[in-house]
């Protein structure tokens, strides 16, 4: 009985180290399995389940051998000593094995877990980096959307600034042709009253002729039936009816000239009117350009060629629309972007127009009153 104490001593050190072991890894594979994934749940289960197994067949082993030795305890009594001897050799042997055994498992237990965090850190870092350049790519497009956004009011405002210009253009265009409507009949009524004040200017130096003539005619007749007293009194008569035919062709060449006055200035007010009328047309054709250079290309009526599709490079040409001719640089006459006149135009209100028709009714009641002491 005394030499089994040294036996049960070394067995109870080889079940403390192998428990201790055990029990050393089992809550280091607790704690980490509450911080990794499932997967790495899974690892650890599985090398604790080995383990377990590992320290069942030990324990089993270790029950075998400590009935074999009390069994030869009990049989062989005269050589114990050196059977407890290579018990013990045998124990320590199996202790060195399982020892072994413990720290390999252990280290690639530690090998697993250091490639498993190498792995988690790699995939967070990604993550990152991939969430870094998904919020890059989100401000990006944020900010050209923005921008599409300003170039697309920038347009549509200045597409209805066009058009308000083209309405403005247009609706001075219609008043300009209206006006010169309103100056060519005008100037064809005053060539029209400029013709009979002519005729009438002919008619009454006929007559003047005629009555100078007939009163010369008559003068002799009378000078030689009548005396000095009656000569006296007819060369008076001659001289007032002179002088009242003077003054009747001075108020005729007045007319007449402010008719030509009229006419000219109704003239210089035509060409004017023409000069802004084409402005405005070169204006309206500039801003039908600009209208028609601001508008999107129309997209093409129809597919790309399968050619193109497949070769890319060499046959999928870029297709390039032509810019529109009113805005090609031209030269001489038909360059639109001149500068404007030195002079201000003012278009003429109606109250010229209703001067204009004043003095020409003023002329005519001129023309009357004369044509009226004509007859008397």
């Amino acid at each position: 009985m005394t030499l089994l104490g040294p036996q049960q001593s070394s067995r109870e050190q080889i079940m403390h180290a192998v428990r201790s072991n055990t029990l050393d890894t089992k809550p280091k594979a607790q704690g980490q399995n509450k911080k990794e994934n499932r997967s790495m749940e899974q690892e650890f289960e599985i090398i604790s389940t080995h383990q377990l197994t590992n320290y069942t067949e030990e324990s089993f082993i270790e029950k075998d051998v400590i009935g074999m030795e009390i069994e030869k305890q009990t049989k062989c009594s005269t050589d114990g000593r050196e059977a407890l001897e290579g018990q013990i050799t045998l124990l320590e042997n199996q202790k060195k094995e399982l020892l072994e055994v413990n720290k390999q498992w252990d280290q690639q237990f530690r090998n697993m877990k250091e490639q498993y965090e190498q792995k988690v850190l790699q995939l967070r870092q990604r993550l990152t980096t991939s969430q870094r350049s998904l919020d890059d790519l989100e401000t990006k497009l944020a900010q050209k959307q923005r921008e599409f956004d300003k170039k697309l009011l920038f347009a549509k405002t200045k597409l209805e600034t066009a058009e308000k210009k083209k309405q403005a253009l247009n609706a001075e265009l219609d008043e300009s042709k209206e006006l010169n409507t309103r100056l060519k009949e005008h100037n064809a009524s005053v060539t029209k009253q400029k013709r009979y004040y002519e005729h009438e200017v002919d008619r009454l130096n006929k007559k003047l002729s005629e009555a100078l003539a007939k009163q010369q005619v008559s003068f002799l007749h009378h000078s030689f039936q009548s005396g000095e007293s009656l000569r006296k009194a007819s060369s008076d008569e001659m001289r007032t009816q002179i002088e009242v035919l003077k003054h009747q062709v001075q108020i005729f060449e007045e007319d007449f000239q402010k008719e030509r006055c009229d006419r000219e200035r109704m003239n210089e007010e035509k060409e004017d009117l023409k000069k802004n009328i084409e402005h405005l047309q070169s204006k309206l054709t500039l801003l039908k350009a600009q209208i028609l250079y601001s508008r999107p290309f129309p997209p093409l009526a129809y597919p790309a060629c399968a050619t193109c599709l497949k070769y890319q490079q060499p046959f999928a040409f870029p297709v390039h629309y032509p810019r529109p001719a009113m805005l090609m640089t031209q030269t001489g006459s038909s360059n639109y972007q001149h500068h404007p006149a030195d002079y201000q135009w003012h278009l003429p209100c109606t109250n010229q127009i209703s001067c204009v028709q004043q003095n020409c009714q003023n002329c005519r009641s001129k023309g009357t009153s004369s044509l009226k002491r004509d007859q008397k």
